[in-house]
């Protein structure tokens, strides 16, 4: 036999998101201005984006979020080969399934 269950409500909470730059041309070993990483809400404990990319380097190589800080966080890019790149984001940390996935980018 079953017994039914009670009746209830659950609360689906909106994930978060991350607003990636919009990455500019740079040429072969060209630095980029400072780029911006946003998130939508800070994050309950902590979360990192470290992006990735062939012929492309990043510094710093990875932004954190922490739920003390700020909604947004700056890089630079610099080219290292020639061509259009893909930039790929790993996402890591306490929170990370709070947000929803970056997709990848191109430079």
């Amino acid at each position: 036999e079953y017994t039914p269950l009670a009746s209830g409500s659950i609360t689906i909470q909106a994930a978060k998101t991350f607003t990636p730059p919009t990455y500019p041309l740079l040429g072969n070993g060209v630095t980029s201005a400072s780029l911006t990483m946003a998130v939508s809400a800070v994050p309950s404990t902590s979360v990192t984006i470290t992006p990735s990319g062939t012929g492309l380097t990043f510094n710093p190589t990875s932004l954190t979020f922490t739920s003390g800080g700020g909604t947004s966080a700056t890089w630079t890019v610099t080219g290292t080969t020639d061509g259009t790149q893909t930039i790929n984001y790993a996402v890591s940390g306490t929170d990370q399934y709070e947000y929803t996935p970056l997709a990848s980018g191109s430079i």
